[in-house]
């Protein structure tokens, strides 16, 4: 057990002027920067892998309840980060690219090489 006098506080010169508290100092704003998140893309995306029976499709493939995507489908809800991570299991950097806009630049190399690799075995089962 760790006696309570090995504990250390950190002194007052330590602690940046900002977080002081005590001196009425502001704390800086948080700035987050991120892609957007944008539902209506995962959507397009799932309805184009499945144009039919989309969420029917996507419980198959993913294990996500059908009524879930069927909300998604509709606009009632958005996937949880859970989902996603389901979803970007399943379908790779081509639905993280689509769920979130911007991430082209460095997303898109990885989605043509998935693309390529996808048609280079479809091309090769067809001439088997």
């Amino acid at each position: 057990m760790m006696s309570s006098s090995r504990l250390k506080t950190p002194s007052a010169a330590r602690v940046p002027a900002h977080c002081a508290g005590a001196s009425g100092a502001k704390m800086p704003p948080v700035v987050r920067r991120s892609a957007p998140f944008d539902p209506d893309s995962v959507v397009t995306f799932l309805r184009r892998a499945f144009p039919t029976a989309t969420a029917l499709n996507v419980q198959a493939e993913t294990g996500i309840p059908a009524a879930t995507v069927d909300n998604w489908l509709r606009g009632r809800a958005a996937p949880s980060a859970a989902h996603m991570g389901l979803l970007i299991d399943r379908f790779g950097p081509a639905i993280l690219s689509a769920a979130y806009p911007g991430t082209e630049r460095w997303l898109g190399g990885q989605v043509r090489r998935e693309r390529i690799e996808k048609a280079m075995a479809e091309l090769e089962a067809a001439l088997s």
